[in-house]
């Protein structure tokens, strides 16, 4: 439990109290929008003491992953933004359990390199594998269509993640995939326990990850003056 911000509240176990985000951001940030869910940024100002109790009346410490002042992605339904705001002096914030939280911006640029996944969330990669053998019996005269289909690695994984690592091809529910891009470039983000397994030995992946290197050296060149720029994705 912390105090700060001048809010005389306590709060308890996992919870987090935090409002919109006021400042300007620079970059973006793409969220997914949808009818039963909405995805913000917002500031948080006051976290949980980490303590549940469990059905027997065991108390357990939890790790709260946020600190008060951290710029966090979220996910909240109509009905969680009815039933979990919290009006106090004149203003209204969200209180809701950290597992809501997706992210945090280290700053306010927004980058891949400012964020961070947190807590049961992975964010993911994407190659494409392609198989030019259709399994659809067509004439001599029809060319059989080249099929494609994603293929996901780690890119990050929150610290409460310890099933598989930075890097590991896995194999995840599709559905449960949700795109996000920052600054023009696409990821997907999933919960972790939508994870059905990890591929042990995968030559495409590391292709597909020198393949990927070697186009951001060739984003990277100063066309202009010939040097070579290492940025960040």
């Amino acid at each position: 439990m912390r105090m700060s911000w001048n809010l005389k509240i306590r709060l308890f176990g996992e919870r987090v109290l935090f409002e919109p985000v006021e400042e300007e951001l620079t970059g973006s940030i793409e969220l997914p929008q949808k009818s039963n869910k909405q995805y913000e940024l917002g500031r948080v100002l006051l976290i949980g003491d980490g303590k549940t109790k469990g059905a027997d009346g065991t108390v357990r410490e939890n790790k709260i992953v946020v600190q008060p002042g951290d710029i966090v992605w979220f996910q909240v339904s109509p009905m969680m933004a009815a039933t979990c705001a919290v009006r106090f002096k004149g203003k209204t914030y969200l209180n809701v359990l950290q597992h809501d939280l997706i992210g945090r911006l280290k700053t306010t640029k927004v980058s891949l390199d400012n964020f961070e996944i947190l807590g049961y969330w992975i964010l993911l990669d994407t190659f494409e594998d392609r198989d030019p053998k259709s399994k659809i019996a067509l004439p001599d005269t029809v060319q059989a269509p080249e099929v494609r289909m994603l293929r996901y690695f780690v890119k990050q994984k929150g610290a409460l993640v310890d099933a598989f690592e930075v890097g590991d091809e896995v194999i995840i529910e599709k559905r449960a995939a949700q795109l996000v891009a920052f600054n023009n470039e696409p990821y997907f983000y999933t919960d972790s326990r939508h994870v059905h397994g990890v591929v042990e030995s995968s030559p495409e992946l590391e292709k597909a990850k020198k393949d990927k290197a070697e186009l951001e050296r060739e984003k990277a060149k100063d066309l202009t003056s010939g040097r070579l720029i290492v940025k960040g994705r």
